[in-house]
């Protein structure tokens, strides 16, 4: 595994809340969680943020901390800093994983890995928030740490 130094890792602009469906993922980070909504009337589990559950249709499915664990569904290396995303251009090369959550009905969530740029599809990571800071918008953000197997 090509093992690089966990460091931090600016984010693009602008982070937090955008509208209000999604202040509780933001409070959640803020807290040290990770927050999923999850659906009481159908026990699905949501992500992106969204004001109804798209299988039953329910109002306002509730958000519930999960365990920041789970396995590389997807990723993609960047190597090249893009004009759009200059807040990156000395953190290149960077790896981005789609990483399934287990203990939220396998919902997938982005996010940069910290540790590595050696990743591979089915490989556990585990989260870690990243504290808010200026490179961040003052705004902690989720990470992964890839785990050995």
């Amino acid at each position: 595994m090509d093992v690089i130094a966990q460091k931090s890792f600016p984010a693009a602009l602008p982070l937090g809340p955008q509208v209000p469906v999604d202040e509780p993922f933001w409070m959640g980070l803020l807290e040290g969680e990770l927050r999923i909504q999850h659906c009481k009337e159908c026990d699905r589990w949501i992500w992106g943020p969204s004001w109804v559950c798209q299988d039953c249709h329910a109002f306002d499915p509730p958000w519930e901390a999960v365990e920041p664990v789970g396995t590389v569904y997807s990723w993609t290396t960047t190597h090249h800093a893009f004009p759009a995303s200059r807040e990156f251009a000395e953190s290149v090369p960077y790896t981005t994983a789609l990483v399934e959550l287990p203990h939220a009905g396998g919902r997938r969530i982005l996010g940069i890995v910290t540790n590595t740029r050696d990743v591979r599809i089915g490989q556990h990571v585990r989260g870690w928030i990243q504290p808010a800071g200026e490179s961040t918008g003052g705004w902690p953000v989720l990470r992964w740490i890839a785990e050995e197997d």
